[in-house]
């Protein structure tokens, strides 16, 4: 009786820990992003290839559960992009950025951009004398002072990588969805950034870990970009650790493109600024 008393406790656990592995599935598969085809079509680059997306929680999002998603995020990237998309074209960085509306915690979601053509300027670095910090009109307004300003104190025309990372796409995406100026990003605002071990040929995921906002001695990028933009942004250290979410699910995720109008391929753009 004793030994059989002890196989059903220990069927029952068994059975406990598929139960929660399953719904750590379906809590991961919750988190999703998706390709921003406005951008290539906006821009007519077909070489440009960025991810995002927008999740809603009912419930505080805490640091590590920001960290999980991230990483989430990275990994419905790499679905997507599995056996459609050149594998040099996928980004391997996820940036997330969490604040609390009214009743609801937010959390913005973007890869770093991929391709020839920079969103932030008129052309990248790679171009030369052409590369001398002129930004496009779409910027907003608020993103334009700080990159000018960090290009003044360090009198290096452009952000280190023509500001094409997460953290900057990510302003792009808060002043698609709001309307609103990037320096009005709620207080006590939270971002991280998840850099993924991800073989080139495959795709195939190994880990990752958390990457500070990118810098560089007599240059800038986003870490002084961000402290010029606001200081309500607090950045996760890179020993924060990962946190499941399965108890705090999103109540909605949704796809944001960067240039509504442009995701099914209009042809004709017009440059107009977001303050």
């Amino acid at each position: 009786m004793l030994l059989l008393k002890n196989v059903l406790f220990l069927l029952f656990l068994i059975f406990e820990l598929l139960l929660a592995a399953s719904i750590q599935v379906r809590q991961d598969s919750k988190v999703q992003v998706w390709q921003d085809t406005s951008v290539r079509n906006y821009f007519q680059d077909d070489t440009m290839f960025l991810w995002n997306g927008i999740a809603t929680f009912s419930r505080h999002v805490t640091d590590g559960q920001l960290v999980q998603i991230a990483e989430d995020g990275l990994k419905s990237m790499l679905r997507d992009a599995r056996d459609r998309v050149p594998k040099k074209r996928v980004p391997t960085v996820m940036s997330a950025l969490v604040y609390q509306g009214k009743s609801d915690w937010r959390v913005f979601l973007s890869s770093s951009l991929k391709g020839s053509t920079s969103m932030i300027y008129e052309y990248k670095q790679v171009e030369g004398d052409k590369a001398c910090g002129d930004m496009r009109n779409t910027v907003p307004g608020a993103v334009k002072d700080a990159l000018s300003q960090c290009a003044a104190e360090t009198k290096s025309s452009q952000h280190l990588y023509d500001a094409g990372c997460g953290e900057m796409n990510i302003l792009l995406e808060f002043a698609a969805k709001t309307g609103r100026s990037p320096r009005r990003i709620a207080a006590n605002s939270r971002m991280v950034t998840w850099q993924g071990e991800v073989d080139g040929k495959s795709l195939k995921y190994s880990g990752g870990k958390i990457k500070p906002p990118c810098t560089a001695p007599g240059r800038f990028g986003c870490d002084n970009t961000l402290k010029a933009l606001t200081q309500r942004i607090k950045i996760l250290s890179e020993d924060t650790g990962r946190r499941s979410y399965v108890s705090n699910r999103p109540t909605s995720t949704e796809y944001q493109p960067l240039f509504p109008g442009y995701e099914n391929g209009a042809t004709e753009s017009s440059e107009d600024g977001t303050t």
